[in-house]
């Protein structure tokens, strides 16, 4: 647009797998095997149309967030859909590493939430679409669907269920958005700066 060429650098993602867990209280009649959601509760984010999505569907979901639809939501929650809001990262953490998959359905410039399933080994399904396409390799840690309704995410989750991944592939994949990683592009592009002036 401005006609300059610039390297963009990822910000790096920051729940990390390393630290305690503890299971959310909402959770404890549920084991591992479950998809997840974590975003902000509002509408551009389609939390509504996922939960929609598993409505019906012999498969778990999660939703961990907080927002404005928080009531909208919750009222209208099926059975196999729990809705966790203002949890600790102890308990987030918990939640990621028992999760089968994010899935992540709203049009994000960036979106930390795959990376931060990513350094639990877990795989996303995503929008086809924005920062996204940055952050997932579908031959590594994750799925596309191409637009945001109740059949394409259906289809994405039952689609996915029985495929395998590689949790150490995705944990490595998620290690070139570390917080390690940002740092170490920041001085190599301050160094590249420095020695063109």
């Amino acid at each position: 647009m401005y006609g300059i060429e610039a390297t963009v650098i990822p910000p790096p993602h920051a729940v990390s797998a390393e630290g305690t867990q503890d299971a959310p209280a909402a959770l404890h009649d549920w084991g591992d095997g479950y998809h997840l959601v974590v975003s902000r509760l509002l509408p551009y984010k389609n939390v509504d149309v996922v939960i929609n999505a598993f409505r019906g569907l012999n498969e778990r979901l999660v939703v961990v967030g907080k927002g404005p639809m928080e009531a909208e939501l919750r009222a209208a929650l099926p059975p196999n859909v729990r809705l966790l809001c203002g949890i600790s990262d102890s308990e987030l953490r918990w939640v990621y590493s028992h999760a089968t998959t994010l899935v992540a359905a709203s049009y994000e410039d960036f979106g930390l939430a795959p990376l931060e399933a990513a350094s639990f080994g877990v795989p996303t399904l995503a929008l086809r679409a924005g920062g996204f396409l940055d952050t997932i390799d579908e031959q590594v840690n994750g799925s596309f669907f191409d637009t945001v309704g109740v059949p394409q995410i259906r289809h994405a989750v039952t689609e996915n269920s029985d495929k395998t991944w590689n949790p150490a592939a995705i944990r490595k994949h998620a290690e070139l958005f570390s917080e390690d990683r940002f740092a170490e592009r920041i001085r190599q592009q301050l160094q590249h700066v420095l020695a063109a002036s």
